[in-house]
């Protein structure tokens, strides 16, 4: 045999020779038999998965645009146009489109009462040194505070905002004069609802014992606000 395949360490006769050219064009016409598809596949498969990709991006932002047109509010939702000034306005949703004229006569106001002097917020309330008591009505509620010896003017304003859970807030003001400090409560809401009375007699009619007297007076009257919408009139306590 003549000629050689040095890769191989065989030779061939003729023209028929297995050399390192014929070696790398079978590999070539081999890869590109076996490999070549499935790399085209495999390609495929990645531009499937961006476009998936895509797709699922855009059904969630459908998915999110068409949850907030799941309640029929979202239909009906209403805003507020105002001209003018002297009152804020809102609407619920649903209401029918409409414009309106508001005329306000009166505004609420809150209760607010002041009591007679003394000479300063350590001045005990009652010096007399009995238990008394101060019963203050809100409404349909009684609030009743036991003053016992030795409270302050201090000590009381405490217990009335205290005892009334609110409803009713006591401060001791500086308002001159010789005895120049008064106790000035007043509600904690605005409303005819909310005025304060001092009452010497309880809810059944009975004479509360003891009752104190500390010169309260009313300086200004609770009242609910008034006004007419479109001339209605009407009534609320704010």
């Amino acid at each position: 045999m003549a000629g050689s395949v040095s890769a191989l360490g065989l030779s061939f006769s003729g023209e028929s020779q297995l050399n390192q050219d014929l070696i790398d064009n079978l590999k070539a016409a081999d890869k590109e038999i076996m490999l070549s598809p499935a790399e085209d596949q495999l390609t495929s498969v990645y531009e499937k998965q961006a476009a998936y990709g895509e797709i699922f991006s855009r059904l969630s932002t459908l998915s999110s645009a068409g949850s907030e047109l799941s309640s029929e509010l979202s239909y009906l939702k209403r805003t507020v146009e105002i001209s003018g000034s002297g009152a804020s306005v809102s609407v619920v949703d649903g209401v029918d489109p409409q414009e309106g004229t508001l005329h306000i006569t009166q505004l609420a106001k809150q209760n607010v009462q002041q009591s007679a002097g003394f000479l300063s917020e350590d001045s005990v309330v009652n010096p007399a040194g009995e238990n008394k008591t101060l019963t203050i009505k809100m409404g349909a509620d009684y609030y009743t505070i036991d003053i016992t010896p030795g409270m302050t003017y201090s000590d009381l304003k405490s217990q009335i905002t205290e005892t009334t859970n609110g409803r009713a807030i006591a401060s001791v003001l500086n308002t001159g004069g010789d005895e120049p400090y008064s106790m000035i409560i007043k509600s904690a809401e605005t409303g005819e609802s909310n005025t304060i009375e001092f009452v010497t007699t309880d809810a059944e009619g009975n004479t509360i014992e003891n009752s104190i007297d500390l010169g309260f007076t009313e300086i200004q009257a609770a009242q609910d606000a008034q006004f007419t919408y479109n001339g209605v009139a009407i009534t609320r306590s704010t």
